[in-house]
């Protein structure tokens, strides 16, 4: 006589919790990747906003040398629009580094010093001030204060949570619960 042993057959069971945090996080990615690739573009045509500017700021100064107002008029419309050109490139820029009001991407080319070019020539141009912020714009005040003061007391309170729970499940962790002893914490 044979015995025959029942096998059981193993099945693949989507983890939907897992699936779920996956599908999140590659949306999240992929719209950050797509942000940043705005910004990206947003830079270039600043920069080249810029430059068309200061092209058009040397030819008005070459052409004020010359008496003829038909040139130093369209040179001075050439220069207006170039400004303004300008202007609505840096405006698209920082929009689109805004995620909503108060989150901002710190993308490549973002304005970090003062002599940064693109932060002098639109304090030169424009009499704009990226680097000055005030509570209507984004709240990066706060950010900065808390750069220079260290960190805020709710992170340093979140921080000293996450630390005391890490250790409490290292140490609770850490034993056997198949051990023979009956008491967990003899073993100390």
């Amino acid at each position: 006589t044979t015995t025959t042993i029942p096998t059981t057959s193993f099945e693949p069971i989507v983890n939907v919790p897992a699936l779920g945090a996956f599908v999140f996080i590659a949306i999240l990615f992929t719209f950050l990747q797509w942000r940043i690739n705005g910004i990206s573009q947003a830079v270039s045509q600043r920069q080249d906003a810029l430059q068309k500017l200061k092209d058009a700021r040397v030819s008005a100064l070459q052409g004020g040398n010359e008496n003829n107002t038909n040139t130093s008029t369209s040179s001075n419309a050439a220069v207006k629009i170039a400004t303004e050109t300008y202007k609505q490139s840096i405006l698209q820029e920082e929009a689109s580094r805004t995620l909503f009001p108060g989150v901002r991407i710190v993308a490549p080319n973002a304005p970090s010093k003062e002599t940064d070019e693109h932060v002098v020539a639109a304090k030169r141009f424009l009499n704009m001030d990226l680097l000055a912020t005030n509570d209507e714009n984004d709240g990066s005040t706060q950010q900065q204060q808390q750069e220079e003061n260290g960190l805020s007391p709710l992170a340093i309170g979140i921080l000293v949570v996450i630390a005391t729970s890490q250790i409490a499940l290292l140490c609770v962790l850490s034993f056997d619960p198949m051990a023979a002893t009956n008491n967990v914490f003899s073993s100390i």
